[in-house]
């Protein structure tokens, strides 16, 4: 009882000294004050005038009070109305300290209170007995003495002594005992505080952490399942903490502590972020938690929010807690998808004001306890219109397992009553407790509606965001029976449903079964006569949409109907009617059944015929059915006669339409059937009344595709590739109407396949043939595809030996039709020189390709990252080009496949594509790079190229090389190997000019920007021309190439062309001179050409070539202005008109003119500024 004592002295304390304070002197009481002024504290004050709303209080002007109604009174301290403590609603009770109603589950105190139960009560009284208030929380009082003396355990105080006890003793009745032993009955020793105390008597629900007495949750945060490390919000870059609920049962927790630090920059853009904790919960569809918030300590408000995690079936959940003012926020939520979802946690005034600034503090320590719920679906039999009552907040009291259904109703839920705070209420639909099918807004003025076409669901309640102390619900559940069973049909026979009334976007049920080989009309009716949606369903619950299962000839008059087209067995359909007509409920909703028997036509074989008897009048939509058997596969061709009349074939077990045609179309012919049951029908386009008839001819036809054989496992096996093959397919690529159809075949040696054939649609107004075919091998890898939509084909392909599947398919997305397709096939031996046969590795185990004479090709294909193809080849001197193709029906190969070759012992690399040989040899060809996105088969294809090559030694002029045998034009490929390196090649113009091309080797790129042309005299001491582009005279030169870069390309092609008609006269072009200046070119008289095309090579410097005409006069007298001045800024004409630079006249005029005699070039420059030179120019004539 000491701490108690203590208590109460101190507040004795206190209260003597505040009534000392009150009976002080007085000395104002005699005080008297001038007018204007009042005595207030013993002294003379101005009086106060105050403005409207405010009094004089104690000298100074404050807020008038205000009047206080009902149940409220006025606040001394803040001047306000306030609600009494009677005034405040059930299960809230008044705070003294804020003067207001808070709810009872919690409550708010001010500074210096704290809660006690309900009630806000001083802080020094909060403690139970044996402890004291500090820093918070109630703690064991301490007691501390002075030198000489010690503190007795056992009554507290301190006693002199020179007693000095040890560690794990303590003093009592004048001596140290062991302090297991050395405190009275009823009473611990405390260690931290050195004394014997009574046991801590904690308030009601706390509880005694490290000697103090806390709130609970300060003793469940001190003991997570995990604690938040930071950043963990991935909107700021963070990654979310997951917690691993994977071993939480129903009913058990998993709790995380954290907390809202102060705000810092998390994203980087100079501003600070609010911390928002995220924590990853991976939950499967239809399992059920609740999550709770609760800070550890008083400090900010929080709450949180589920979301869904985006790019994920749970990107569009999103619940929120109550964001009220309560410092703990719960909720309960259900997982809708199986996938992850974040519980996201932030000061609660942050979901609902976007614009406050960040919050938080090192003391915002919060707890969440994740809780799995065990949920028990209630049965409800909504064929009674239940009414269910509940509470949004109980989530797992919601779920109701509808018990009366048998499919074709229509449930509605009306809300009787909703919550005060109840908002964004949803109703959950669930074909099974884990599977999602809806969501419908549940609102007072709105009604929640769904179809049930199956006899299992389930509804749930909840809530998106909001809360309050009201969310209960009260709605009714009524169903609506919108189905009919009409049993078995009979043959010839005509049925009628019961009247009924469709609300809008309702759906009625129909079921009912046809007997086998009958075909059925579908009709419906209504009193407002629109257009109702209509669906039929197979026994399989297919929906049958396309042209291919039923005769569509409708909306019309008479409303919507459909003919179904028979199987040879009895079959069970569904239909549904559906109110989309947009006009509100429709009355009288009919639908009508007709079955009608085909008449028999009998049994056809090949080369046998069906005659179809003239069918009488026929008026307009009328239809006649026929059936008819084939024994086999047979190629069709006939004929059906009548105005305006269509036809089509099905197929009676697949209940494909096969073909289709008119009366205006004339006759038919190589029409393929497989053996089986046919439905043929005749279709009036108007009133026919000399009737329709026909013939149907029956030839051996090809073997068919044998369905299942939509996938490799079930292919239709070729093994006669001498036979015709033919099948049916859809023109949809995916979907529920493909239908792509494998056939499967070997090749046993390297060969040429070879595929041709034809297809055609079905349906001769679909937009589009849509037709494709590919080859795959036996990975699944696509060789050859075929999407031309052609009716013809014919391609071939190479293929190895190995297992292969054809494809027959369409590849279309929106148009469905049938393709008959029919097609042969033939394997050939390849005609390559070489094929590719493993093991070729490397360069000692290459494949010999040798003794064949060029040109050839070898066939082969890099398996694998690590495959490399190795090839011996024999050739002779010369020059000669290796190309990569593609090989018969491939795409090109992928360009990282690549071509090297070496010499015979594989160590010394001589080029890529093109491999110059000084004498006959043998040489190695490699192939690697493979690429298993792309195409990896290839054919090299080795022959002779037009040039030669540099032979050294060749690096200076006692030692060049003469090119083209002293012919002209020429053509070398070279090297230059080295910096110390040059190619001197000596060449010999007997007349005219030569112009000269430094380009790139076609195995390489252009020549780097150092590499040059020197002209040298025939001696090679005289330089003529550095960089040269021409030799403008006849004669002996010397050519120098040379420049070697260490990182540029050092290959080259140099080509000499001879220009025997050649001008060289180097004449500058006077600026803006109408006089202009001209130049000559004299070809002998003795040469006999009569022209019959003309090109004109032109080598003109000039920095603005727009300025110049330039025109040709022939000695004839025919001129051509050939350039015209113009705004073409570009710099010089270098090249040949017209094939690279187009004239603004063409040279046809010179068709037909002697060459012989003297030409005459004319150039006029236009404009001042620029200026230009002519330095060369020919003729280079083609003659008659």
């Amino acid at each position: 009882m000491k701490n108690v004592k203590m208590h109460f002295f101190a507040v004795m304390a206190a209260t003597s000294l505040a009534a000392m304070v009150s009976t002080g002197c007085n000395r104002g009481s005699d005080l008297e004050c001038a007018d204007g002024a009042v005595e207030k504290d013993g002294a003379c004050v101005a009086e106060a005038t105050c403005g409207e709303g405010t009094v004089v209080m104690n000298g100074s002007c404050v807020p008038q009070a205000p009047e206080c109604g009902e149940g409220t009174v006025l606040s001394s301290s803040t001047n306000t109305c306030v609600p009494t403590r009677d005034a405040c609603a059930e299960g809230t009770s008044f705070d003294g300290a804020t003067d207001s109603c808070v709810p009872d589950t919690e409550v708010t105190c001010g500074d210096g209170t704290v809660a006690q139960g309900n009630t806000c009560i001083p802080s020094d009284l909060a403690c139970g007995a044996g402890t004291q208030f500090v820093d918070g929380v109630c703690v064991v009082a301490a007691a501390a003495c002075g030198p000489k003396t010690q503190l007795d355990a056992n009554n507290g105080s301190c006693v002199a002594t020179d007693e000095v006890c040890g560690d794990r003793t303590a003093f009592t009745g004048g001596s140290c005992l062991p302090t297991d032993e050395v405190c009275d009955l009823g009473t611990v020793f405390n260690d931290g505080m050195g004394v014997c105390l009574p046991e801590a008597s904690c308030r009601e629900g706390d509880v005694v952490l490290d000697g103090q007495c806390v709130r609970p949750i300060v003793e469940r945060a001190a003991n997570p399942d995990l604690s938040e490390s930071e950043n963990n919000d991935p909107a700021l870059g963070g990654i979310a903490n997951v917690l691993d609920l994977s071993g939480v049962m129903e009913g058990d927790t998993f709790s995380v502590t954290g907390t809202i630090t102060p705000p810092i920059d998390l994203d980087g853009d100079s501003n600070v972020d609010q911390d928002v904790d995220v924590f990853r919960i991976a939950a499967e569809a239809g399992q059920y938690y609740r999550v709770t918030v609760e800070p550890v300590r008083d400090s900010i408000p929080m709450s949180f929010e589920v979301a869904g995690v985006v790019g994920t079936d749970t990107e569009d959940y999103l619940r929120q807690a109550p964001h009220g003012t309560r410092r703990a926020s719960s909720r309960q939520f259900v997982a809708t998808a199986t996938g992850n979802y974040d519980v996201r946690i932030a000061p609660t005034v942050t979901f609902t004001d976007d614009t406050v600034p960040p919050l938080g503090s090192d003391d915002a320590e919060y707890i969440v306890t994740v809780e799995r719920l065990a949920v028990t679906a209630v049965d409800l039999d909504t064929s009674a219109t239940p009414s269910v009552t509940g509470s949004l907040y109980a989530l797992k009291d919601n779920l109701y397992k509808i018990t009366d259904l048998t499919g074709g109703e229509r449930v509605t839920i009306d809300a009787n009553a909703l919550g005060a705070n109840v908002r964004d209420a949803r109703v959950f639909v669930w074909s099974s407790p884990s599977v999602l099918v809806d969501s419908l807004p549940l609102g007072a003025n709105t009604q929640a509606a769904f179809d049930l076409p199956t006899p299992t669901a389930y509804i749930s309640f909840d809530w998106i965001n909001g809360g309050g102390p009201d969310m209960s619900y009260d709605v009714s559940i009524a169903e609506r029976v919108l189905r009919s069973d009409l049993g078995t049909l009979a043959a010839n026979m005509t049925t009628t449903s019961s009247p009924a009334t469709l609300f809008e976007d309702e759906f009625f049920t129909y079921n009912f079964t046809v007997p086998g080989g009958e075909v059925l009309r579908v009709r419906q009716t209504n009193d407002s006569g629109e257009p109702l949606g209509i669906a039929i369903y197979d026994a399989a619950n297919t929906e049958i949409f396309s042209s291919s299962d039923f005769f569509a000839f409708g909306p019309n008059d008479e409303g919507d109907f459909y003919r179904v087209i028979p199987g040879t067995m009895d079959e069970s359909y569904r239909v549904v009617l559906t109110n989309n007509a947009g006009v509100g409920s429709i009355d009288g909703v009919t639908l009508d059944l007709e079955t009608t028997t085909p008449s028999d036509l009998g049994t056809a074989a090949p080369g046998g015929m069906i005659a179809v008897a003239n069918t009488g009048a026929l008026v307009d939509g009328e239809l006649r059915f026929y059936r008819f058997n084939l024994s086999d596969n047979v190629t069709l061709s006939g004929e059906v006669i009548g105005d305006d009349v269509s036809f089509a074939i099905f197929d009676m077990s697949t209940k494909d339409l096969l073909f289709s045609g008119a009366t205006a179309d004339g006759a038919f012919a190589n029409r393929v059937l497989p053996a089986g049951d046919f439905l043929f029908v005749i279709a009036a386009g108007a009133d026919v009344p000399a009737g329709a008839e026909g013939t149907l001819n029956f030839a051996a036809g090809p073997d068919f595709e044998v369905e299942p054989n939509n996938d490799a496992m079930t292919a239709t096996v070729i093994s006669d590739f001498s036979k015709t093959y033919a099948g049916v397919t859809h023109s949809f690529e995916t979907g529920m109407l493909s239908d792509p159809d494998y056939f499967s075949f070997n090749v046993a040696s390297a060969s040429i396949f070879n595929i041709q054939g034809t297809s055609f649609q079905t349906n001769p107004s679909a937009v589009s043939q849509c037709f494709a075919f590919r080859i795959e091998d036996d990975a699944g890898n696509v060789i050859l595809n075929d999407e031309s939509g052609n009716d013809v084909f014919d391609e071939d392909v190479y293929l190895q030996p190995g297992d292969y599947y054809l494809v027959m398919t369409g590849w279309c997305s929106s148009t469905d039709t049938l393709i008959n397709y029919t097609f042969g096939l033939s394997l050939t031996p390849p005609t390559f020189e070489g094929i590719d046969t493993e093991p070729n590795d490397m360069a000692n185990t290459a494949q010999s390709v040798t003794g064949v004479p060029v040109p050839f090709d070898i066939a082969g294909g890099i398996d694998s990252a690590t495959d490399e193809d190795w090839y011996l080849i024999d050739l002779p001197a010369g020059v000669f080009f290796l190309e990569l193709r593609p090989l018969p029906g491939y795409q090109a190969p992928h360009p990282g496949l690549t071509i090297e070759t070496f010499d015979s012992s594989g160590t010394t690399q001589l080029g890529t594509s093109l491999l110059i040989t000084d004498v006959p040899g043998s040489f190695l060809v490699k192939v690697s790079g493979y690429d298993m996105t792309d195409v990896n088969g290839y054919l090299i294809h080795v022959d002779t190229a037009p040039g030669e090559g540099e032979i050294e030694p060749n690096n200076d002029s006692s030692t060049p090389q003469t090119v083209g045998g002293g012919n002209l034009p020429f053509l070398l490929y070279g090297e230059i190997e080295s910096a110390l390196d040059e190619d001197w090649i000596s060449v010999s113009v007997m007349k005219g000019g030569l112009q000269l091309i430094l380009d790139a080797r076609p195995d390489g790129g252009l020549p780097n920007s150092s590499m040059k042309v020197d002209v040298f005299d025939a001696t090679g001491t005289t330089l003529i021309g550095s960089g040269s582009s021409e030799i403008p005279a006849a004669g002996t030169y010397l050519l120098r190439i040379s420049g070697f870069s260490s990182s540029g390309e050092n290959r080259y092609a140099l080509s000499g062309e001879f220009f025997p008609y050649f001008a060289s006269p180097e004449l500058a072009v006077p600026d803006d001179d109408p006089a202009g200046t001209s130049t000559t070119l004299t070809v002998d008289a003795g040469d006999t050409c009569v022209i019959a095309g003309l090109e004109l090579y032109l080598n003109i410097t000039h920095t603005y070539r727009g300025d110049l005409n330039i025109t040709l006069t022939s000695p004839g007298g025919v001129s051509v202005l050939v350039l015209a001045s113009s705004f073409d800024g570009t710099a010089d004409y270098i090249g040949l008109v017209p094939s690279e630079i187009t004239p603004d006249n063409p040279l046809t005029p010179f068709t037909g003119q002697a060459l012989a005699g003297t030409w005459t070039m004319e150039l006029e420059d236009t404009f001042f500024g620029d200026t230009g030179t002519l330095h060369s120019w020919a003729l280079i004539p083609t003659c008659q």
